[in-house]
């Protein structure tokens, strides 16, 4: 039996992650939207923490642009959620790790528009970044990244159903994150767990398969 290598994962038409991209690139954004929930739903039942996030993310970037904006809402604001519970637990591990994932979960409140989340997190930025290093200024690890809310409070956009596909994939995931609850670990082994925690030490790189 041959040993799969990662550019044989990446390349695989089965993964989730890249028929989404390849979905995402023609412009089908809502069976974009679909793949990349399915592969946040799979990544939560892993306790592969980044890697649903991201996958959240994405699906909620395809939403918005497909004008599908109150699901969009649901999943920027899921995603910052998700962010927020990685920034918890990198803190103790890298405050580098932490720094990050708390401006992608502002970011990501940003684009729900949920100001309440986005100042408290903002807050939690400020009191870290500063612990981080007092004395450095101006360095972009160090700053929260300019982001302009997708849903700007003018005139409602005509309003744009979801799939089928995509409704079933949203609400599957939303069960699975109910299902674990807000401080997930997934179905992994113990043995694949550190303090309670899946590794995210495992490159990201290496989650796309």
């Amino acid at each position: 039996m041959g040993v799969t290598t990662w550019l044989d994962r990446i390349t695989d038409e089965s993964n989730l992650w890249l028929s989404a991209t390849k979905a995402e690139e023609a412009k089908d954004f809502q069976s974009a939207a679909a793949l990349y929930l399915e592969d946040a739903t799979d990544c939560v039942r892993r306790g592969s923490r980044v890697r649903a996030a991201l996958s959240c993310y994405c699906a909620a970037d395809c939403l918005s642009r497909s004008g599908t904006t109150l699901e969009a809402k649901r999943l920027f604001q899921e995603a910052g959620r998700m962010y927020s519970t990685i920034a918890d637990h990198g803190v103790s591990g890298s405050i580098r790790e932490g720094i990050w994932a708390l401006q992608r979960a502002y970011g990501c409140y940003i684009l729900a528009g949920d100001l309440k989340e986005s100042e408290a997190v903002h807050e939690s930025f400020r009191l870290l970044a500063r612990r981080a290093n007092p004395f450095e200024r101006g360095s972009p690890w160090l700053e929260m990244p300019k982001v302009q809310p997708a849903f700007d409070g003018g005139p409602e956009p005509k309003r744009v159903e979801p799939t089928g596909d995509a409704k079933a994939a949203m609400s599957k995931f939303l069960d699975m994150r109910t299902h674990y609850g807000p401080d997930w670990n997934g179905g992994m082994p113990r043995s694949k767990r550190v303090g309670g925690m899946s590794d995210e030490s495992e490159s990201f790189v290496s989650q796309l398969g």
